[in-house]
């Protein structure tokens, strides 16, 4: 089980980090797929920082990306 918190206050738990991205899009859609949502949401952190690379190749580095940068608060694998 994963768990992460969100700068936003939001929480998602799940299995996979998969479904982590997939509960994100639900939340906050800025696409139509789970690629696409990644993408739109890694455009928009270039936008907001310029000096920060957020990884779409899959769900497990995009997730680590975000709790980097800080955009995701908490990760916990339990």
């Amino acid at each position: 089980m994963i768990r992460i918190l969100l700068e936003t206050g939001d929480t998602f738990t799940g299995e996979t980090y998969a479904d982590l991205v997939r509960q994100m899009s639900f939340v906050f859609p800025r696409g139509e797929t789970m690629q696409q949502y990644m993408e739109a949401v890694a455009k928009r952190v270039n936008i907001w920082n310029g000096a920060d690379h957020i990884s779409t190749k899959d769900p497990k580095t995009f997730i680590e990306d975000l709790h980097r940068i800080r955009v995701v608060v908490s990760l916990e694998e339990c």
